[in-house]
Parts: C-alpha cells; sequence; structure tokens
C-alpha cells in the first residue's frame, strides 16, 4: 500500500515539475522571439473597446490586403518581428467583424506582378537598412464599391498608434460622405500650389486632414459668407481679418455654424519670413468679446513647471514659454478624448465671463505654477531678462475654450450693399436660428509638425509620423467634435505598463553604454544649432555680410554635420550590440534550457526514488 502510494507521489510530483519546466521553456521562447503569444499584462492584441463596438455595429464590407515581402526576415529582423504583430491584430479585426472584414496576405516578391500590385495599391518602398532594397510592409483597404486608401508603410515606431490607423481608415471608407471643412488663413493658398499651405515643409496638417478623412476647401478672406454645405471652418492663425470674414464668421454662428480657431501671440512660422514684430492683431476681437472672451494679443502665457528646455544666454533652462500640457491640465472631454500631452510655443491665454444662453468649457490649461510676459519682450529675450521680466501669477490660464450654445450677433443688417452678392447669401440673421459652436485655441504653432512629429524636417506621411505629442490627435478630434463625422478615433495604447519583452531589455541595455557619450554630443549639437541660429539672424540682418562672417557660418554648419554623423555612429553601434545581446541570450535558451530541463527532471525523478526507497526500508523494519 505504501510502496503504491509513493509510487503514485513520485509520478504526481514529477508531472508537475515536468509541466512547469515546459512552461518555462516555451515562455523564455517567447521572449526570444518577440512575445508572439499574448502574455504581456497590456493585451496587445486585444482591440480598443471603441474599435470592437465599431466593428459590430459596421454593416460595410472591407478588404484589407496585408502586403509583406516574402525574405522579410531575411532582410530585416525587427521589422520581420513587427509584421508577425500586425498580422495578428489584423486577425481580431477579422475575427471580431461579423464576417465584414475579410483580410488576407500577398508576398512581394521583386520583379513580379505581387510587387507592381503593391505599389498600385499604394503601398511603397521602405528605405531598408544596409541599403538593402525591395522592402514592402504596407496595408491596402478596399471596400464594396472598389474605393481604396492605403498605410503606405507600417513604421515600428508607429506601433501604438497602429490600431487608431486602422480603425480610422476603416471608419473612412465606410462613411457615406467625407465632411466638408473650410479652413480660412493667410497661410492657405490653394490656387497657388498643390500643398495649400504656403509653409507646406513645417505645417503639413492640412494634408493629414485629408488623409484623416476630410474634404478640406480653402476660403476666402474678403467673402462676407461661407459657402453652403461647409460643415465647419478652421480658421488658422487669423491675421488682421477684415469686416467681411468678421461678418461671415458672425452669421455662420447664427445659422448653428461650427468654428475652430487657432490664433497666436507670437507665431513663429511668420518670422521665417523674417517680418519685424510690430504687435498681433487677429481682427476678431469684437467676436470674442460678443462671447464673454478676451484673447490678451499682447501677452504670452508661461508655465514654470510644464515647459521644455531651451539654450538661453549659455543657460539650458526651462524655458517657461514652450509649454507642455498634460493630465492635470486636460480637461475631460470628448474633444480631449485620448490626449495625454500637448507641445504648444509661445501660447496665448483666454480670459471669459459666462454669458447667458452660452457654455464654456476650459478643454486644457496651463499648470498652477504659471506667470505670464508682455510678448514684444520674447523677441530679444536674454537668461537675465527672463528673470527680471517675467511675471509668476501662480494660476492657470485656459489655452483652449470651447463655447456652445445661441450666440448674439454682432451686426444689425447686412454689410454689403450689392444685389448680386446678397441673392448669394444666406438670409441675414440678427438672432440665431441654431446653437453655434466656438472653439478657441491659444497656439497655432501646436499645428507645426516640428511640434507634433518625432521625424520633422523629413517627408511627412500622416501613417509613417512617429509621435512626438498628441498635438495632431487634437485637432482631429475637435474636428470630429465639431463635424459630428463619426469616424472612430481610439486612443493609443498606453505605455505606462511595461511589456515583458526581453528585446525592450536587451536595447535599453545596449543604449545605456553609450548614452553618457550620446548626452554629451546631443548638448554640443544643441549648441552648435543654437550658434547657427543666430548666425543667421546677424546675416540676415545686415545688407552685406563679410567674408569671415559666411566663413564662420559654414564652420559651424560642418561641425553640426559631424555632429549628427557621430549621433549616427553611436545609433549604428548601438543596434549592432543590441543585436548582439539578442543572440546571446537566443544561444543561451535554444542551447541550454533543454539540457537544464533534461537535468532537472532527472534530479526530481533520483529524489522521490530515495524518498520511495527510503519509505520501504521502513516498512521493511
Amino acid at each position: 500500500m505504501s510502496l503504491r502510494l509513493g509510487k503514485n507521489i513520485k509520478l504526481v510530483y514529477m508531472g508537475v515539475g515536468i509541466a512547469v519546466l515546459t512552461a518555462a521553456l516555451i515562455f523564455c521562447l517567447n521572449l526570444v522571439v518577440g512575445g508572439y503569444w499574448d502574455v504581456t499584462a497590456d493585451d496587445r492584441f486585444g482591440l480598443d473597446k471603441d474599435t470592437v463596438k465599431w466593428l459590430e455595429d459596421n454593416k460595410y464590407g472591407v478588404n484589407i490586403r496585408f502586403y509583406v515581402s516574402k525574405d522579410l526576415a531575411q532582410k530585416d529582423v525587427a521589422l520581420a518581428g513587427y509584421a508577425d504583430y500586425v498580422r495578428r491584430l489584423l486577425a481580431e479585426y477579422q475575427r471580431r467583424s461579423n464576417g465584414q472584414i475579410k483580410v488576407s496576405a500577398v508576398e512581394v516578391v521583386p520583379f513580379t506582378s505581387s510587387q507592381t500590385e503593391a505599389e498600385r495599391a499604394g503601398v511603397k518602398e521602405f528605405a531598408a537598412p544596409d541599403n538593402k532594397k525591395y522592402v514592402y510592409l504596407g496595408l491596402s483597404f478596399t471596400d464594396e464599391n472598389g474605393r481604396t486608401l492605403a498605410i503606405p508603410q507600417l513604421a515600428p515606431e508607429r506601433r501604438d498608434e497602429l490600431e487608431s490607423d486602422i480603425t480610422r481608415l476603416l471608419s473612412v471608407l465606410t462613411a457615406n460622405r467625407r465632411p466638408r471643412l473650410g479652413i480660412l488663413s493667410p497661410y492657405f493658398r490653394a490656387a497657388e500650389q498643390k500643398n495649400p499651405l504656403r509653409y507646406a515643409e513645417n505645417l503639413p496638417f492640412v494634408d493629414q486632414l485629408e488623409t484623416l478623412g476630410y474634404d478640406v476647401v480653402s476660403l476666402s478672406k474678403t467673402s462676407p459668407f461661407v459657402p453652403e454645405g461647409i460643415d465647419a471652418v478652421l480658421v488658422f492663425y487669423p491675421l488682421n481679418l477684415e469686416e467681411e470674414a468678421l461678418y461671415a464668421l458672425d452669421q455662420y454662428l447664427m445659422w448653428g455654424g461650427k468654428v475652430m480657431v487657432m490664433m497666436d501671440v507670437l507665431a513663429e512660422e511668420r518670422f521665417k519670413e523674417k517680418e519685424m514684430f510690430i504687435g498681433y492683431n487677429s481682427g476678431l476681437q469684437r467676436l470674442l468679446k460678443n462671447a464673454g472672451v478676451l484673447y490678451r494679443e499682447d501677452v504670452l502665457a508661461g508655465d514654470n513647471s510644464n515647459s521644455r528646455e531651451l539654450m538661453l544666454s549659455g543657460h539650458f533652462i526651462k524655458y517657461p514659454f514652450w509649454l507642455i500640457v498634460t493630465n492635470d491640465g486636460i480637461a475631460e472631454h470628448p474633444v480631449m478624448k485620448g490626449t495625454k500631452k500637448l507641445f504648444l510655443n509661445h501660447s496665448g491665454f483666454f480670459e471669459y465671463t459666462p454669458q447667458q444662453n452660452l457654455r464654456t468649457t476650459v478643454l486644457f490649461s496651463t499648470g498652477e505654477n504659471s506667470g505670464a510676459l508682455p510678448a514684444v519682450k520674447a523677441i530679444n529675450l536674454t537668461y537675465d531678462g527672463l528673470l527680471k521680466d517675467y511675471l509668476l501669477t501662480d494660476k492657470r490660464y485656459p489655452l483652449a475654450l470651447l463655447i456652445e450654445g445661441k450666440f448674439k450677433s454682432l451686426f444689425d443688417r447686412p454689410i454689403v450693399s450689392s444685389a448680386q452678392i446678397l441673392a448669394e447669401m444666406p438670409p441675414f440673421l440678427s438672432l440665431p436660428l441654431k446653437e453655434g459652436t466656438l472653439l478657441l485655441v491659444g497656439d497655432s504653432d501646436m499645428a507645426a509638425a516640428a511640434l507634433w512629429d518625432a521625424k520633422a524636417g523629413q517627408k511627412h506621411d500622416a501613417f509613417a509620423a512617429a509621435t512626438l505629442s498628441d498635438n495632431m490627435r487634437f485637432i482631429e478630434s475637435a474636428l470630429d467634435y465639431l463635424t459630428q463625422s463619426g469616424y472612430a478615433t481610439v486612443a493609443r495604447k498606453p505605455d505606462e505598463k511595461p511589456r515583458l519583452n526581453m528585446s525592450d531589455v536587451f536595447y535599453r541595455l545596449a543604449a545605456g553604454v553609450y548614452q553618457p557619450q550620446k548626452k554629451a554630443i546631443a548638448d554640443e549639437l544643441a549648441e552648435i544649432r543654437q550658434q547657427i541660429t543666430e548666425a543667421k539672424e546677424r546675416l540676415a540682418a545686415l545688407a552685406l555680410p563679410s567674408a569671415k562672417q559666411i566663413k564662420n557660418l559654414e564652420e559651424l554648419q560642418r561641425t553640426e554635420a559631424d555632429k549628427e554623423n557621430e549621433l549616427r555612429r553611436i545609433a549604428y553601434l548601438t543596434e549592432e550590440r543590441y543585436q548582439n545581446y539578442l543572440s546571446w541570450f537566443a544561444v543561451a535558451v535554444i542551447g541550454g534550457l533543454p539540457l537544464l530541463w533534461v537535468l532537472l527532471v532527472w534530479g526530481i525523478y533520483r529524489i522521490y526514488e530515495r524518498r520511495v526507497r527510503r519509505r520501504a526500508e521502513e516498512y521493511v523494519k
């Protein structure tokens, strides 16, 4: 009896030990291959509840084609791992869609029909490392009517935005109509060039809005009315707006229109044209005052705690006018959905008095440790001047307001007398017909790519930009709210819970080796770039620069290029060390764990064999 019990106990313990060791082996192999099974705390392949709801409600069929190079693993191991992640995420879309979403994969082989098909579908070749050619990883979406949209390149840097991108494109493709967005701005000149913004290299947000599902049209500053069929108006950096534009906006609100205004006390884009600072005048003061709002067009908002670094007079300081708005300054409102961090440069602020029939919401604001500075003093600011002139007020400044309700008209009659124009205009309203919406933002620079695209300066693509902040997400969400677009928006997956992924651990270890050297070079590069900026400003102020001054600038630019090459070299060494760490770990796991597994099973067997033998000897005695 005792011998049989001891034998059963031995088998049970051996079974448990083998199961535990097998699970450990699978888990370690999972870490080597990059976590292909969903064992992480953040449910990496699970879909957001808003995506699931959209998929359940969707009644339109969409085919998703996943174009991926056949030999991707040989060309880029990291990209191949990301491709596997995309494949599994797409499988979830198909599983949750009640048969409406079909997913198929197309292996792209160079110089074949598959490559031609991928490029016709809008998928573009990657700039692969080591100059390897013909690397493809992208998505194409086609609806029942043959309309097609695409994500040309699935950039791993945009991993946290991938679900948002896919869901957005699906909703854009299945929408009954694209909302029409009118833009009123001195920067918007659609008739002059393909890209409607004069500063297209740094303000590509209009192209982004078109990709995200908006039909963008230009509005004339001299037209006294907003054309019929415009779902919302974006007034981008209003500057000396004329009476006609003011009248058009006023009447548009009377008819229940939706208006978003991005103002700016000190627009940095304006000074790219080397304009002198002569004070800002939006031309909208009367319209704002009528809604109980005051925008100080000569004062900057500052925040001591929530700001970014700048070199000023040889000092690296937290520059209070380069603002960071985080959770404590962001309201809980549908407009701010998914917004966690905003960057603003030289923003103005709002003061408001509650008005009858109007509801006012502060969408985001500075922190509690804030202050103000006259805008004119920020032009030639020094470190000592900042300490002297910056007035700390220790209160929050509203940076964005949402005003909803029935607005009062500024006018008591039409401002035009032409019978032809009056016939084209909507009838004049002195009292509101419907509730309108006015969304005010204190900084237009937040739309500049440098503040939301981590790769600003390179070619911009709506689905390739590595997210630096939530600026673009805020603009998108605000316009979705105003137009009631119905487009599906999904908050990007949070990184608050660390993923259990040895790949990340090894990369941090590799980066840590070169971090001191990288930081020193980055600091030197920032200082050199500051010197280049100052040198360019001095040259621009001179009618005839000297050869010595030009030579000095060229020397600084050569030094800048050298420092950039050093940073690229460090990035290469970091990647090389990271790959070595992965290789060593893979060898240890694949070669060592099976041996350890065998030894431990044998050890468990020997331990419990001795235990049973001792019990048998005791029984005999």
